[in-house]
């Protein structure tokens, strides 16, 4: 026997080993060398009848392999970590709980490491460029690779974030979880994978056992074993994957079944299968005990059934529990079974375009809005409205049935039926007059008047339910269409909006906007030709973005910016000098920029934003008695110097910068003195100013700063109470300013400044769990109220014990509270790992001096 050949056994052999029994035959199926096989098959038999007793006889018996256990590293260590147990195997390697050793903290992580014996130039080429890929990724349902090198013994080895789950529909199952809650989990898978793909990342083995869902319902995308590099780079092309035939069969695309080069649809499709799976609990081709000849059969020419008419005949099961609850089948059918078999289509073009698509048609079905996936025929959209409108659509039959049985039985009335009829179309037409009146007018003079922000959602909401109920009766009106859209951005706006004086709610906002978007879509689809059609819905995806954003979903948020950009370039095809849409995509453009704050993206986000800035800059200078566009500049600036604080070489320029907004907002304020909003910009604007006289190690100008902004927002919540942006606006800057007291040595000070944070923030987070800076703040400020109690116990100042107790209390909470946003940009330009890293040297001071 060849040693080309034996390493060819050994290979398969291990892989069948460590294969579920069901799929070990379909697995042989595909080796097309019989030889080989036949070792194979005799082997595994061998290895069935040692009951356990040796792991691989012939690899032993040939010197090609030691003869240690499975568990042979448990209680040893690799590096920096102590082997706790085996959690997990595949072809070419084993994974171990493990935990950090001869480190400031303890974590438990998962180990991977090459399988003794499997260490082959090919698998150890394999196992880097998975090392390699799992580095380009940080997403929050992806598990994160934390560390990796070579182990004494010379076998390479890579660490990730330990996911203490559960496999995806063992978890559904068993927790009974419902429709809607699938769906949103199964968007999140969707999330990570479209972030892989935005990294140039094919999964290629994506099913349900390389997902886990952590008790808290949150899923972690594993396994990226046989991934693919979209731009290779010296990595193995896709022919050469799918040549291997690595991959699952159940959860393969034809083209990954035909060899075929993959590409994002391949995922696509296994996204399909996973979602049939999961709402079905049947997959859309059973592929037990059948030859490969059959599997090639069945996912590349048999059209799988629809999911309603498979459910039922479930084979999957929970341990200990005898039935299980199944989804009714009305739920699954029509949308949901037409968005799967979309998925799941042979031709990969005829899928959806992109997971992120895939994922959006779920959120318009959980929204109850028109899905992609299902044929846009006006029978069905109005269906879709009558769902969303029972009791309006329900008045007008009524009084549908009324004027036909009234024609019916009294033909002789229809004069003064017209002249009825003209009537209601005057008091249609007054009706909605009012209703813009209230939205477009009243509503803007208003948001001037202190304490008037709740009044102003009570009364845009009263004007939109009378909008909502013209707009059942006249469908067909694109003008009032696109009214009812501009109100419904109105009255998010007052809920949620980021930027001007609102209510803080923001997942209200969001549902207003989606509710506009479904309007501005429509009549995009229909009117191709009006700029300002596109312009008013490249609007609604920017507002979209922003609450996405200060939700902490910077994916999201990205994604719906990048729409808006595409929807202004459309209109400047149509209308190139356009000002409303050169404005909008150079806004767009900075809010892209301002969320691409990585050390390796600044340059690029810095020339993305200056490019923005000079339209601005020209676009003032042409219409110098424009008060809009000259209101742009300030807010342009700011964002640059948001930027440019991301590099300390030019926090210098960012200073002065701020110092120039700063000087035009006040000089606003002296031409509009009861401007509320204008005084809360001022406020915000002396703590960006502080910020950067603290960087640039201008400490008693900096304090002067903070002082002063707090000084100004307290006045602004005086007055008007309601305005939780200003509120949570306060408490951020106070929790700065806290923070930077810690770092100039005065702690009793930053204790009294946060105290307040530290009691409001958490009650917020708890009162709306998507307001994700509160939670981070309280974070901070606990972890900076720990650190003055250590400097004044250190200083002698304070040396009772009980306060190294409470801060070891509140540093643990702060480092929990920091593992949820590990890779999340919730304020710029502060990372939650470097934040808990230094949390857990303070904590373990704490530790030190309590044990002494």
């Amino acid at each position: 026997m060849t040693p080309e050949k034996w390493k060819k056994i050994k290979a398969s052999l291990s892989a069948v080993i460590d294969l579920p029994a069901g799929e070990r035959a379909a697995f042989l199926d595909r080796e097309t060398d019989s030889a080989v096989r036949h070792d194979v098959e005799k082997l595994f038999a061998a290895y069935k009848s040692s009951d356990g007793f040796i792991e691989k006889p012939l690899l032993i018996e040939q010197g090609m392999a030691d003869g240690d256990d499975r568990n042979d590293l448990i209680g040893n260590h690799v590096e920096n970590y102590l082997i706790l147990k085996r959690i997990g195997s595949g072809g070419m390697g084993a994974v171990y709980l493990a935990e950090r050793v001869n480190s400031d903290f303890k974590q438990k992580v998962a180990l991977k490491l090459i399988k003794r014996g499997m260490d082959s130039e090919a698998i150890i080429k394999r196992f880097a460029i998975e090392r390699r890929i799992l580095s380009t990724l940080n997403h929050p349902n992806i598990a994160q690779l934390l560390d990796g090198g070579i182990s004494s013994e010379g076998l390479p080895f890579f660490v990730m974030e330990f996911v203490d789950g559960k496999p995806l529909n063992q978890f559904c199952l068993e927790n009974h979880v419902p429709l809607g809650k699938r769906l949103q989990i199964f968007r999140q898978i969707c999330s990570a994978v479209e972030h892989a793909h935005k990294n140039l990342v094919i999964h290629r083995d994506l099913k349900p056992s390389n997902v886990l869902v952590t008790e808290d319902g949150t899923p972690k995308l594993l396994d990226f074993g046989i991934a693919k590099l979209l731009s290779d780079d010296g990595f193995e092309t896709a022919n050469t994957a799918t040549q291997g035939k690595m991959f699952t069969p159940e959860y393969a695309s034809p083209e990954q079944i035909l060899g075929k080069t993959v590409t994002t649809a391949t995922d696509v499709y296994s996204l399909g299968v996973i979602l049939y799976e999961l709402l079905a609990q049947h997959r859309p081709f059973d592929v037990k005990d059948k030859s490969y000849e059959e599997i090639i059969r069945n996912v590349c020419e048999t059209e799988p059934p629809k999911p309603s008419e498979t459910l039922g005949n479930h084979y999957l099961t929970v341990e200990n529990e005898p039935e299980i609850a199944q989804i009714p089948k009305n739920q699954l059918r029509g949308d949901l079974d037409n968005i799967i078999l979309k998925a799941l289509r042979k031709e990969p073009s005829e899928r959806y375009g992109s997971v992120q698509q895939f994922a959006e048609d779920i959120s318009r079905f959980l929204n109850g809005l028109p899905v992609l996936a299902r044929p846009q025929t006006r029978q069905y959209r109005f269906g879709k409205f009558v769902k969303r409108h029972k009791a309006g659509v329900l008045a007008a039959v009524l009084i549908l049935i009324s004027l036909i049985g009234g024609i019916s039985v009294a033909a002789w009335q229809a004069i003064v039926a017209r002249r009825e009829r003209a009537k209601a179309d005057l008091r249609f037409n007054d009706v909605r007059q009012l209703a813009n009146s209230v939205i477009f007018d009243y509503q803007d003079r208003l948001k001037e008047l202190a304490g008037s922000t709740e009044i102003q959602e009570k009364m845009i909401s009263d004007a939109v339910a009378y909008l909502d109920r013209l707009s059942a009766e006249s469908s067909q009106d694109l003008d009032l269409q696109m009214e009812l859209a501009k109100a419904y951005v109105k009255i998010g706006d007052i809920q949620g909006n980021t930027g001007n004086l609102n209510r803080g709610k923001f997942d209200l906002a969001k549902e207003s906007y989606l509710k506009a978007l479904e309007l501005n879509e429509s009549a995009a689809q229909k009117n191709q030709s009006d700029s300002a059609v596109f312009n008013q819905l490249a609007e609604n995806y920017k507002k979209l973005a922003g609450v996405e954003r200060i939700e902490g979903n910077s994916g999201e948020s990205v994604f719906y910016f990048e729409k808006s950009v595409e929807t202004y370039r459309k209109s400047l095809e149509i209308k190139p000098d356009d000002t409303t849409s050169m404005q909008g995509l150079a806004w767009s453009q900075i809010n892209i920029a301002t969320l691409h704050e990585e050390p390796n993206q600044v340059d690029a986000s810095l020339a993305m934003c200056r490019e923005a800035v000079e339209i601005f800059e020209k676009l003032a200078a042409k219409e110098p008695d424009n008060e809009k566009l000259q209101n742009n500049l300030p807010n342009a600036y700011e964002a640059l110097a948001d930027i440019l604080m991301a590099k300390p070489e030019k926090r210098g320029e960012a200073l002065k910068i701020y110092e120039t907004v700063l000087a035009l907002f006040q000089e606003k304020q002296r031409q509009n003195p009861n401007d509320l909003e204008l005084k809360q910009r001022i406020a915000l604007e002396h703590s960006y100013i502080a910020d950067a006289l603290d960087s640039t190690d201008k400490a008693a100008d900096a304090t002067a700063s903070y002082r002063k902004s707090l000084e100004l927002y307290d006045e602004v919540v005086k007055i008007d109470a309601k305005n939780e942006y200003a509120v949570m606006e306060r408490s951020y800057v106070k929790v700065m300013f806290g923070k930077f007291l810690v770092k100039q040595g005065k702690s009793s000070e930053a204790i009294e400044i946060l105290q307040e944070p530290l009691k409001v923030l958490p009650a917020r987070f708890e009162q709306n769990p998507q307001e994700f800076l509160s939670d981070f703040l309280a974070a901070l400020a606990g972890q900076s109220i720990a650190k003055a109690k250590i400097m004044l116990f250190t200083s002698g100042k304070n040396k009772d014990l009980n306060e190294m107790k409470t801060a070891e209390k509140i540093l643990q909470a702060s480092i929990a509270t920091y593992a949820k946003y590990t890779g999340k940009i919730v304020i710029p330009r502060m990372s939650a790992r470097d934040l808990m890293a230094e949390a857990n040297e303070n904590l373990k001071f704490c530790k030190q001096k309590l044990n002494d």
